[in-house]
């Protein structure tokens, strides 16, 4: 009878082993900034929400996993995904060519427009280019003469951006007469524009909706068009691990049902107050 238990205690330890590693693997850790609202930010209690923090659940529960979502740190963000403290990373992260050579990127879940921001009391606010967008790689030349103007008008001015980001390599790559000064987070950057500490600010325009919802936001307006495409990316997507191309393609089978049953453009109007769902 003992040797009996024995085998049977075994036998179901043995079991709550392989289910255990059964539900690990299942387990999807998921890595954001926490400072990128509405695309995601932390409450009073450090909880994250916002769009993607609501995205992620609707996407694993489409491909029955379980997921997590925790903050790190921008900078360190890609680094912790390589080094497996993360499955997946979503943060508003821009699809570009230099970040595809070292994470996969699954399909985008949203597509919105870079803008130029200042304070109300400077000049800038009064620039008038005539034009509504450009769109970088295919520009006309309506667009480049918009663009030239834009140099021009920041010229020898302060541009604040986000540290290691596509607002960064494209304001140092197209306003190479300007400053361009840069901040760990979005919220930093826009305080100092408010503050007249620099000049302008170049971020999404969801930022900008977002951060004119405080007092401070409220004295910052757009100048210029909308900006799309080239070192700005290919929308906002998951970036995972290159050696994980199963979970790669389950997360784009649920983005494409996500956009096709309209879930994305109801989180989009939610949080964005516009719908940020990719076109094309």
């Amino acid at each position: 009878m003992t040797k009996n238990k024995t085998i049977f205690l075994g036998i179901a330890a043995t079991l709550i082993a392989l289910h255990s590693v059964s539900a690990a693997a299942q387990e999807v850790k998921i890595a954001t900034d926490g400072g990128y609202p509405p695309f995601n930010s932390q409450d009073s209690s450090g909880n994250v929400i916002g769009f993607e923090a609501d995205l992620y659940k609707d996407l694993c529960k489409r491909i029955e996993k379980t997921c997590t979502m925790s903050v790190t740190d921008w900078d360190g963000i890609i680094p912790s995904l390589n080094q497996g403290r993360f499955d997946a990373i979503m943060a508003g992260m821009s699809i570009t060519e230099d970040r595809k050579k070292v994470v996969a990127f699954s399909k985008p879940y949203a597509d919105l427009p870079t803008v130029i921001i200042v304070n109300r009391d400077n000049e800038l606010s009064k620039l008038n280019i005539g034009i509504s967008d450009i769109t970088f790689g295919e520009m006309s030349a309506e667009e480049d003469t918009a663009l030239k103007k834009l140099q021009e008008a920041l010229k020898g001015k302060t541009i604040a951006v986000q540290t290691s980001t596509v607002h960064q390599k494209f304001s140092e790559s197209v306003f190479k007469d300007s400053t361009v000064q840069t901040y760990d987070t979005m919220e930093n950057a826009g305080l100092d524009l408010a503050s007249g500490r620099v000049d302008a600010f170049i971020t999404d325009l969801s930022f900008l909706k977002d951060f004119a919802k405080n007092e401070q936001g409220k004295a910052l307006v757009q100048i210029g068009p909308n900006l799309f495409g080239g070192a700005l990316g290919e929308g906002r997507a998951m970036a995972l691990n290159k050696n994980n191309p199963q979970l790669v393609e389950q997360f784009d089978k649920a983005i494409d049902a996500s956009i096709a049953d309209g879930t994305v453009t109801k989180l989009s109007q939610q949080w964005f107050g516009f719908d940020v769902t990719p076109k094309h």
